[in-house]
């Protein structure tokens, strides 16, 4: 009798175990598909930005190779060296990651997105004149914007671009992404 009241309750015990783990695995199932499905929409409407802004700078390109801001300072679209974040790509990601604060309200409501920050990279090397100019969704919220601009301000200097030999002033565009995890 005590025996089958062991097996019993190890019985119990178990199905009650495997349950839960179901439902959590069917909760996990749930999330990382919804996570892979966001993704997957924020991919298509970052692509689809990105091809149209190539466009825009073609058009540019094709008509003149830079613009003077109201200071006489002329600023290239494109350089024939690009300015570069000192450190590469991976000392970039590596700022952007231990900076960027994903805003709290914006998670709260499960909001994600891709702004896209345009600025200005000196001959010195300084950035200045960031603006944010695309969006992936007409709901990114404000706050992505907001900190997007926040930490491109708080940005080093990088090594500056170069147009035949000579250190210029080029135009730089930035995406930020923001993803929940």
């Amino acid at each position: 009798m005590k025996t089958n009241l062991i097996i019993l309750l190890v019985g119990l015990v178990l199905v009650f175990s495997g349950c839960g783990t179901k439902t959590e695995n069917s909760e996990t199932a749930t999330t990382e598909s919804a996570i892979a499905e966001r993704s997957a929409k924020l991919k298509k409407q970052r692509a689809k930005i990105e091809a149209e802004r190539q466009m825009e700078l073609d058009k540019l390109l094709a008509s003149t190779p830079y613009y003077e801001k109201p200071d006489g300072i002329l600023v290239y679209y494109k350089a024939e060296v690009d300015p570069a974040y000192i450190g590469g790509e991976k000392a970039l990601n590596r700022f952007l990651k231990e900076n960027l604060k994903f805003p709290a309200d914006a998670e709260d409501e499960g909001l994600e997105g891709t702004v896209y920050v345009d600025f200005v990279v000196s001959k010195t090397g300084e950035v200045s004149d960031a603006t944010a100019t695309n969006y992936t969704y007409s709901e990114t919220d404000n706050q992505f914007i907001m900190e997007a601009l926040r930490v491109v301000n708080l940005m080093p200097d990088w090594a500056p671009g170069s147009q035949n030999g000579d250190e210029v002033n080029v135009k730089f565009s930035l995406p930020i992404t923001f993803v929940m995890r």
